[in-house]
């Protein structure tokens, strides 16, 4: 009798112990512990890391559905505001114009051309920028012979839960953004 106790109790154990854990292992779960939401049907993660320096501690996510790429970056710091400040500037800095490194050429500043900047569009806790990006996922393409995807690029500040970057590759430009601007803090 009190081994069949014992292995009803071990048994219930293990399956609330698997129900943490494959909830921290799927997509929805992981939005759940950080207390986010946003609009991912049909999209199943294929890479989760995390990352610690002194200054920031990061949880980064990958999903795919088809072509298309999320990539999303919980980041947690002492200051939100300074965080996203920076990667904006960062980002707006790819498509600065610059001075020509050689001696001699017909125009003084490089320049990237007004359809290849990308545009900002204000939503509910941050900003969603629609720009391209290159077979690399990196932004900052200014060709149309290097443009491998259209992407959206969204960061929102969660106050407490921390900042969130959320990257999108793929064709389907309208889509994407509809996906990225479903982001809410709950």
């Amino acid at each position: 009798m009190i081994n069949g106790k014992f292995l009803g109790f071990f048994l219930l154990l293990l399956l609330i112990g698997i129900f943490f854990v494959q909830r921290n292992t799927t997509l929805q779960g992981r939005l759940q512990e950080w207390g986010i939401r946003m609009d991912l049907p049909g999209f199943q993660m294929t890479n989760f890391s995390t990352e610690k320096t002194k200054a920031v501690q990061e949880e980064n996510l990958e999903a795919r559905k088809g072509e298309v790429i999320v990539r999303l970056t919980k980041s947690t710091v002492e200051n939100n505001k300074k965080l996203i400040d920076d990667r904006v500037y960062l980002l707006e800095s790819l498509f600065v114009p610059t001075t020509s490194p050689y001696p001699e050429v017909l125009s003084n500043n490089i320049t990237c051309p007004e359809e290849f900047r990308p545009r900002e569009e204000k939503v509910e806790n941050g900003s969603v920028f629609t720009l391209f990006a290159g077979e690399r996922f990196n932004f900052g393409i200014c060709s149309q012979d290097l443009v491998k995807y259209k992407a959206v690029y969204g960061i929102f500040d969660c106050g407490d839960k921390g900042v969130f970057e959320v990257k999108l590759f793929g064709q389907n430009l309208s889509e994407m953004k509809t996906t990225a601007a479903s982001f809410s803090c709950e």
